[in-house]
């Protein structure tokens, strides 16, 4: 059906409306005149059911459908609004107007005139892959397994050495992904000397503790502290005391503003005794706006509360515990990059190995 044909179902049903508005105090007292009888669904979605009345924006509620004589009407308002057509009342010269602004009739195409099938195009040849550049530290497989068994193993003082001895060897272009590898590598291996590295297993990427803020399950004072597999941060936050508190939240501070808090359940935190000192902690990854906001704020302090009894402990956020947040999170982010470096440079020169 056209939509100029739905337009003029709409007007007539809109006039109608408008006479039965007159008249139905009158025809409500006659037997042939039912309110509400019939169940409404338009483009498979149900509008109203049998007795359901329809309210309207000033809270009246009006007949959904009024049947008489065998005939149902619906409100025009509500019938405009489901179809997408815009419904207006001119109170002067008593008009119902609907207008649906992408109902113009379209203008018939005329049917093509036959043309002759085209000759199939021969299949285009798949492109070639580059070839790889006759110098690049990735060009050799050795390098690029020595490069990637040294990054994931964390030895990123040996790798430095073996690229800058490439270069000086080489002299290779600016393009040359050595360049690229020594850029991940200088923010990054000068905390070598710092951290405490945990070889995992066979098929496990090793982890890296700093002993100065956390080191190998135990706590040396500090409230918050990181340890950093891969590109995955575990974060673990608490206190040695000797006395319990038997925290359930805590409230992070940055510049005396609370940035984040968190409760814990009680079977989530573990606690120990040991060499006289109480010991409470949780495993708790914060979001890294949170970090962020921690680590750009000079003054930085966590607060462990007790829900039950309100007792708390407030610790800043010490010189050391920042180093080993930003170390973290740098490490998570620059193992990443190693990774898509390599997997760059094989996917542009269509190396599989």
């Amino acid at each position: 059906m056209k939509k100029i044909q739905l337009k003029s179902v709409i007007i007539g049903m809109v006039i109608m409306v408008i006479v039965l508005s007159i008249i139905t105090p009158v025809l409500a007292e006659m037997t042939d005149i039912t309110q509400n009888g019939i169940n409404i669904r338009v483009n498979g979605v149900d509008v109203a059911k049998q007795g359901e009345m329809l309210t309207l924006t000033n809270g009246t509620q009006v007949p959904y459908s009024i049947g008489y004589n065998g005939t149902n009407y619906l409100p025009i308002g509500k019938m405009a609004e489901l179809f997408g057509i815009t419904a207006d009342w001119d109170g002067v010269t008593r008009t119902g107007i609907l207008t649906d602004s992408g109902s113009s009739e379209p203008t018939p195409t005329p049917e093509p005139s036959p043309s002759p099938e085209p000759s199939p195009s021969p299949e285009p040849s798949p492109e070639p892959s580059p070839t790889p550049p006759a110098l690049d530290f990735f060009t050799d497989i050795g390098r690029r397994e020595n490069y990637e068994k040294l990054y994931k193993s964390y030895q990123y003082k040996e790798l430095k050495k073996q690229v800058e001895v490439y270069i000086a060897g080489k002299e290779p272009d600016e393009g040359d992904y050595a360049y690229k590898i020594l850029s991940l590598l200088e923010p990054i291996v000068g905390y070598e000397d710092t951290w405490v590295l945990t070889p995992g297993s066979e098929d496990e990427t090793p982890r890296i503790y700093f002993p100065y803020a956390f080191g190998h399950g135990t706590f040396g004072g500090c409230a918050i502290s990181m340890s950093v597999s891969g590109s995955q941060i575990d974060t673990t936050i608490g206190f040695a005391r000797n006395s319990w508190i038997f925290f359930d939240a805590i409230e992070v501070r940055a510049s005396n503003e609370v940035i984040h808090s968190a409760r814990f359940d009680f079977f989530d935190v573990n606690r120990d005794v040991m060499g006289g000192y109480i010991r409470e902690y949780v495993y708790y990854n914060f979001p890294d706006k949170v970090i962020e906001a921690m680590l750009a704020s000079s003054y930085t302090s966590i607060r462990f509360l007790d829900g039950d009894t309100g007792n708390s402990l407030y610790h800043d956020l010490s010189l050391d515990e920042r180093r080993a947040i930003t170390a973290c999170m740098l490490l998570a982010d620059s193992y990443l990059k190693f990774g898509d470096l390599l997997d760059t440079f094989k996917k542009d020169y269509g190396i599989t190995e």
